[in-house]
């Protein structure tokens, strides 16, 4: 620090005590040292009989410099400024009116007045100096918007209070005029010829946009302009701002959001109590009214950084109960969940729910790239999920269905697990079911798989069981696989579910097929197999799957050339045979 000063200030070189030392400098000393710095600066002021003395203020402000800025912004911009004090001064309940002109090229005369509580004229044209105590509920900020319009005009005129003021101009150049005003109406009442280039007509379309409280009366070139209904009130915590103790100061505060419908020639706008802002940049068509001020750009035409998404996240959980797909999908959907405030955290996993329902349905899981003999995307299609592609989103999107729901990997192992588990409960291997009497009294009683197995026969059941685990085992073993992990089990399984093949090789024969239990070994069984144990080197039922099923069939083929027919017809003693009258199992 002491190396930057000397550089600057030459007079501290002269001193050859303040040197720098590399050990750290205690506070005492340092201020000791900074004291010394700058009372030698002070030193190093000329005397006081050289140079000019004048008295004259320390700072002044550049009034063409401050005119030019207002020049550069649209005119509506300019002239709603009259409207945002007008309504401040009006409360809810008042009536305001407001006339714009064209008054030659270049020039626009605005003439807004209004029946509300008026100001003191007298300080009207100082900047930086209102009457005003500052609230969240007021639209104005300390007394800038009259000044601004004032700023661009060649001649004003304003009425308040028993008071007239006349800025004009004469030879030597501007002028007030101050005067009293007997007229007992009450409000404020301000005339301004601007010099400014913008189009009235635009300005018109513009302050149009502006939404009135129902109690107040705005009228604008002698149109009415009417209050608009809100199709959702939504009660939540937004930033807002006051000025206090000299500085503007920002804060969360409790406040209400209005949601007025946008007609279709509209562009949906943020509002702070029925002044328009700017866009809110949704494909939502509602305005947002907030009730409260809102944090602004120094020249009030964009709300501040980040102020916008907490918006949209405020109307967010309201909107949702409306959405279809398409607007489920909208980006600024998932941003604005993400950005749930933390008074609805404990709500914003079931909102995540509901959007994802909404956009893909009740079944869907994230892609999984297939791997090895498993396309878990295509099972998951088979099992009437929706299969979504995450890595291509947007990152909000992207996070949310992270947190909600499965791969497809994970939601097929998940059923297929809860299969197994209801199977292994329900269902009965060939050696229970070898150790059920031949006479099962209980049976019909007991239902499901006993009372299937007692009306086709146990010797049947099993005599098929026996065969479709041969047959598996041989055309594994055929392919050059392992078939000695294949078991074979039986069970009532739900209608249209023939048979299934577990990742550990169980093969679960359904007691509900009919014709697998009541017509002959034959074609009927021999294809379910085949189908099955092409399920040991393909799950899903894909271009892969096909492939295996062409080879499992051929391997089948020769298993069966190779085979004995006198011996098959003695190791199964129900080949080629079939239940009497076929009767139906009423299992």
């Amino acid at each position: 620090m002491l190396q930057l000063i000397r550089k600057y200030f030459p007079f501290a070189r002269k001193k050859p005590h303040l040197v720098l030392t590399p050990s750290p400098i205690a506070h005492a000393e340092a201020d000791t040292l900074a004291w010394e710095v700058i009372a030698g600066f002070r030193a190093s002021a000329e005397p006081d009989d050289k140079g000019d003395t004048r008295q004259v203020k320390w700072l002044d402000i550049s009034v063409d410099g401050f005119a030019e800025q207002q020049r550069g912004r649209p005119l509506a911009h300019l002239v709603k400024e009259l409207l945002q004090n007008a309504f401040d001064a009006t409360g809810d309940q008042g009536s305001i009116d407001l006339w714009i002109t064209s008054n030659g090229p270049g020039r626009v005369s605005v003439l807004c007045s209004d029946d509300g509580s008026g100001a003191d004229v007298e300080t009207v044209n100082v900047m930086f100096l209102t009457g005003k105590k500052d609230s969240v509920l007021q639209r104005g900020r300390m007394g800038r918007g009259f000044k601004e319009v004032l700023s661009v005009s060649d001649f004003a005129l304003v009425k308040s209070r028993g008071q007239q003021l006349t800025f004009d101009h004469d030879e030597h150049g501007p002028t007030i005029r101050r005067q009293s005003w007997p007229s007992p109406k009450a409000g404020f009442h301000a005339l301004f010829d601007i010099s400014h280039s913008g189009e009235v007509g635009d300005a018109l379309g513009y302050l149009r946009t502006v939404m009135p409280s129902h109690g107040t009366k705005l009228s604008i070139n002698g149109r009415l302009v009417t209050a608009r209904p809100a199709a959702h009130v939504i009660e939540g915590e937004l930033e807002t701002e006051t000025f206090q103790t000299g500085s503007w100061q920002r804060r969360t505060n409790g406040c209400k959001v209005r949601l007025v419908a946008a007609e279709l020639s509209e562009i949906p706008l943020i509002y702070e109590m029925g002044i328009p802002i700017c866009p809110v940049e949704w494909p939502e068509q509602y305005h947002c009214d907030v009730l409260q001020r809102v944090p602004m750009n120094p020249n009030r035409d964009a709300v501040v950084s980040g102020y916008a998404s907490k918006l949209k996240a405020t109307c967010f959980p309201t909107l949702l109960k409306e959405f279809d797909r398409d607007r489920a999908l909208a980006p600024w959907a998932a941003e604005a969940a993400m950005n749930i405030s933390y008074q609805m955290f404990d709500h914003r996993t079931q909102m995540f729910r509901d959007l994802v329902r909404i956009a893909y349905g009740e079944k869907v899981v994230r892609s999984t790239p297939p791997h090895g003999r498993y396309d878990f995307d295509a099972t998951a299609r088979e099992m009437g999920y929706s299969v979504v592609q995450v890595e291509s989103m947007h990152f909000d999107l992207r996070s949310i269905l992270r947190a909600v729901t499965l791969t497809s990997e994970e939601a097929v192992r998940r059923e297929r697990d809860q299969r197994l588990a209801l199977s292994s409960r329900l269902s009965l291997d060939l050696g229970q079911v070898a150790s059920l009497p031949i006479r099962d009294a209980h049976a019909k009683r007991a239902g499901g798989v006993r009372q299937a197995i007692s009306f086709y026969g146990k010797p049947r059941i099993i005599d098929r069981m026996e065969f479709a685990l041969w047959l598996a085992r041989g055309i594994l073993e055929e392919r050059g696989l392992d078939g000695s992990t294949v078991s074979v089990r039986c069970a009532w399984m739900p209608a249209g579910t023939l048979a299934s093949w577990s990742e550990s090789s169980v093969f679960t024969l359904s007691l509900a097929y009919d014709p697998m239990w009541s017509t002959p070994i034959g074609a009927e069984l021999i294809a379910l197999v085949v189908h099955e144990v092409a399920h040991d080197q393909a799950f899903h039922h894909g271009a892969d799957f096909t492939n295996e099923v062409e080879k499992m069939a051929g391997a089948c083929g020769m298993v069966l050339l190779k085979a004995d027919g006198e011996l098959m017809a003695q190791r199964f003693r129900t080949w080629g045979k079939a239940i009497p009258k076929n009767p139906k199992c009423p299992a």
